[in-house]
């Protein structure tokens, strides 16, 4: 439904089965396995309140959810939720124009989720991150971010964010024509 009306007239609707249906679910007694599968769920139906109230250009309440769908992310565990729920909120921070807290929350995500965050996803925070520091200044790392970004290795050594294969090598060819790197397949 959000994809096709978007967030404006859905966030009453989930807040609306959030309070209904799912508030006296998640106040129920449940093993471990089943509380956190619950809260993992009840999360992603909080985000999408935030992504809705950020549709809406209500800012401070889509804040509100998305932080509240993070806590719901920690307690369930499960830390690729919680990679996504930061990244929400980068973007967030980034058309606020909050370009410290853009890093903050990317460099949280990608240290805390590691491992747990798609390729896709992990990409996307590197591209963030490097918007940010180019938006206050900081030329060298915002190169560095999209170098990651781009799936070549990084030249202060670290590993990269996407597929450590360089997308500008030609097929079959054993080293990088754009890095000058050797492919790490």
């Amino acid at each position: 439904m959000y994809r096709r009306v978007g967030g404006i007239p859905v966030r009453p609707r989930v807040v609306a089965y959030l309070n209904d249906r799912v508030g006296p679910l998640i106040r129920g007694g449940y093993d471990d396995r089943t509380g956190r599968e619950l809260l993992r769920a009840t999360g992603g139906l909080v985000a999408l309140a935030g992504i809705s109230a950020y549709d809406a250009d209500r800012q401070a309440l889509a804040q509100r959810y998305l932080l509240h769908a993070l806590r719901m992310a920690k307690a369930s565990g499960h830390r690729g939720f919680g990679g996504y729920c930061l990244a929400l909120l980068a973007n967030q921070a980034m058309y606020r124009k909050d370009y410290r807290r853009v890093l903050q929350y990317t460099q949280t995500a990608l240290r805390g989720a590691e491992g747990h965050l798609s390729p896709a996803l992990a990409v996307d925070l590197h591209t963030l991150q490097a918007k940010a520091y180019a938006w206050i200044g900081d030329t060298r790392s915002s190169h560095r971010r999209m170098t990651q970004a781009e799936g070549h290795p990084d030249p202060a050594g670290e590993r990269t964010a996407g597929d450590q294969v360089c997308a500008a090598r030609p097929a079959g060819d054993a080293a990088c024509t754009r890095c000058s790197t050797a492919s790490v397949t």
